[in-house]
């Protein structure tokens, strides 16, 4: 991302290794806010997201399914 510290490199209390570099004096907080805000990546992690959640509620409903069967199993 081409940053340095969350606001800037006045946030190390001495410059150097990480920001030394003159592009570096931006900082990263504003950057990784414009990243995520773009609509590419907001559809990225809803439909990640959406997976998992999907995924959750099938692993409920097997291990729903699994849990009576194995109860139904052991009254026979």
């Amino acid at each position: 991302m081409k940053c340095c510290g969350a606001s800037g490199p006045a946030d190390y209390e001495e410059q150097t290794a990480p920001c030394a570099v003159e592009y570096l004096q931006e900082g990263c907080t504003d950057k990784l806010i414009a990243f995520l805000n773009q609509p590419q990546i907001i559809s990225l992690i809803l439909a990640t997201c959406s997976s998992v959640a999907t995924l959750m509620i099938i692993g409920m409903v097997f291990s729903a399914w699994l849990c009576c069967s194995i109860r139904r199993s052991s009254r026979a």
